[in-house]
């Protein structure tokens, strides 16, 4: 009879774990949708992931067509952070592509990459809407 109750126990822990799942990215807000060249955009990002693990900042630097200034991680709540990024066009296009960032979770079975979908503003020039 012990070791009937013993695998009920066991089998009653594993159904009430919490299901720990890939990271994802559940929200993506650029502010503001449209900038000139050198203006300060600002890139939030809410990841969920693993509750014993959390994300790491991502690299700071240029691409082809962003600076990349700062980049912040501030958890939210267990399982839940917001990553901010501070960027700065130097390009223009009607739809500029943001850098695919790669964002990585730290779990206890190692680091992974979470996917992030593509993001794009409208950058003008610093010469738009003036008249000669």
């Amino acid at each position: 009879m012990k070791r009937r109750a013993d695998v009920f126990v066991f089998i009653a822990a594993a159904l009430l774990a919490p299901a720990v799942s890939a990271g994802q990215i559940t929200s993506a807000r650029v502010e503001p949708d449209v900038a000139k060249v050198g203006d300060t955009v600002t890139l939030t990002l809410l990841v969920e992931h693993h509750p014993a693990g959390g994300v790491m900042k991502p690299a700071l630097g240029a691409t082809e067509s962003w600076d990349v200034r700062d980049a912040q991680v501030r958890v939210v709540k267990l399982g839940v952070s917001e990553i901010v990024l501070t960027l700065s066009p130097f390009d223009v296009g009607e739809s500029l592509a943001l850098p695919p960032f790669e964002i990585m979770e730290q779990t206890p079975e190692g680091v992974q990459k979470i996917p992030m979908e593509p993001l794009s503003i409208k950058v003008e020039s610093v010469l738009a809407g003036e008249e000669d």
